[in-house]
């Protein structure tokens, strides 16, 4: 019997508690196995069976996650990340929101119009100021996400030549 189609969005949701890679390779035999195990009728996930793919999915994340220092660097200097975090940066690279953490190095402009809104002294424009900045910064999104992506790509998963040793 093919299970309720419900029940197969629950234990998607609750799968993306793993890393794409992961969910592509074994998603859908997992899904299958739960669609076993459940009672007959079932509409969703138990809650020990949810909160077991949840702990399970952020366990596998954490250990397939470079540490800290390393995570560091290639998010605030742009460093490449050694080989074995390949299939990571992949996932990072390809993820949906990578663009904007990408452009994590303009994060203090993003504080700009919480400064104008809240900080700075009210001169009858703090709607118009506020509202300018908030479509400045919509506007740069929207002409740098997908060469964002194109130059992630180019940066960590390319090859690069290697030097000439002399």
């Amino acid at each position: 019997m093919r299970p309720d189609a419900r029940f197969a969005r629950s234990a998607a949701l609750w799968l993306r508690a793993y890393p794409r890679r992961w969910r592509q390779a074994r998603g859908a035999e997992v899904a299958a196995v739960l669609a076993d195990l459940a009672p007959p009728g079932a509409r969703r996930l138990d809650v020990g069976t949810a909160l077991g793919l949840l702990v399970a999915g952020w366990a596998t994340r954490a250990r397939q996650h470079p540490p800290l220092g390393a995570w560091l660097r290639y998010r605030l200097l742009r460093e490449r990340l050694p080989r074995r975090y390949r299939p990571w940066v992949r996932d990072d690279v390809e993820g949906r929101w990578f663009p904007l953490r990408f452009l994590s190095l303009l994060a203090p402009a993003w504080g700009l119009p919480l400064y104008v809104a809240f900080v700075e002294p009210d001169d009858g424009w703090r709607v118009v100021k506020v509202g300018g900045l908030v479509m400045f910064h919509v506007v740069v999104l929207a002409v740098v996400w997908r060469p964002a992506r194109r130059t992630g790509r180019q940066l960590y998963l390319e090859r690069r030549p290697r030097r000439a040793e002399g």
